[in-house]
């Protein structure tokens, strides 16, 4: 009986410890998947150019109505793009079911500046850089945010 009594316990001790090690697992792959859909997005944006040339006719970007991302020829057309991994659209057009805790939410902002340390001089201003910011918001957890810093200008390092 006493040895029913501690077995009945211990399974219950590893029972709880099971659930809570189930829950964490979980939300790691939650966060690595978040991750990964605003890697994937910043990728994108990081093969366009700053700006259109100007020998070039400039396409308009989300913010003026354009949802087709095959058409966005520079940086600041992603300004204001939104989706759902429910609607996840890959550049030709497929629509992607991503995510298992989803749905994720990806959301970008692109602002001028800021001018990095250490690169003030009179020649450059804020227009010279971009800052672009994806996040992606999931049920039940923290955004991850994922930002980088974009130039026009040769920055030697």
């Amino acid at each position: 009986m006493i040895a029913a009594v501690v077995l009945a316990i211990a399974v219950v001790g590893i029972a709880g410890t099971l659930a809570a090690s189930y829950q964490q697992q979980k939300a790691q792959v939650a966060t690595a998947e978040a991750t990964q859909l605003a890697r994937q997005l910043m990728e994108e944006i990081s093969a366009k150019p700053f700006v259109v040339a100007s020998t070039e006719a400039d396409t308009p970007g989300w913010s003026s109505g354009n949802t087709n991302r095959n058409q966005y020829d520079d940086v600041g057309d992603y300004n204001g793009f939104n989706d759902v991994s429910t609607s996840i659209k890959t550049l030709g057009g497929d629509t992607q079911s991503i995510g298992t805790a989803g749905p994720y939410t990806r959301s970008v902002t692109v602002v001028a500046g800021p001018i990095p340390t250490g690169y003030s001089t009179p020649s450059l201003s804020i227009d010279d850089f971009k800052t672009v910011t994806i996040t992606v918001t999931r049920p039940n957890a923290a955004p991850v945010v994922v930002s980088k810093v974009f130039t026009k200008i040769k920055v030697s390092g």
